[in-house]
């Protein structure tokens, strides 16, 4: 099962990888001989890495603008073409409708109350 970044987890990854780096930063040259420092200096850098990695997915999952603008742009569409399908239909359905009362007044001899 995939999990989807969220907002929340995104922004405790930048934490956590600032924090990372100052970690790293305030390592010095010489720390790096001493086993349990260069352990922990191992350790941060993969976690370091790893958090990097998923900062690059869920950036690679966020819709730009571009994308923003062109689903909603095509959605308009989509709804406009429904619209009009419609509108047709009524339009047809309207017709027809006047045709029939009409040929029906005609046939009855009925006048149109609407008709001056």
């Amino acid at each position: 099962m995939k999990v989807h970044a969220t907002e929340e987890t995104t922004v405790q990854a930048v934490r956590t990888l600032f924090a990372n780096l100052a970690t790293i930063r305030s390592i010095k040259p010489d720390d790096l001989l001493v086993p349990g420092r260069r352990t922990t200096y191992e350790k941060t850098l993969e976690e370091t890495y790893a958090v990097i990695i998923s900062l690059e997915k869920a950036f690679d999952h966020l819709a730009t603008a571009k994308d923003v603008d062109f689903t909603v742009e095509a959605a308009k569409r989509d709804i406009q073409a429904d619209i009009n399908a419609v509108t047709a239909h009524l339009i047809r359905q309207v017709h027809s409708n006047t045709k029939r009362i009409t040929a029906l007044e005609e046939h009855t001899g009925a006048e149109n109350p609407e008709k001056h």
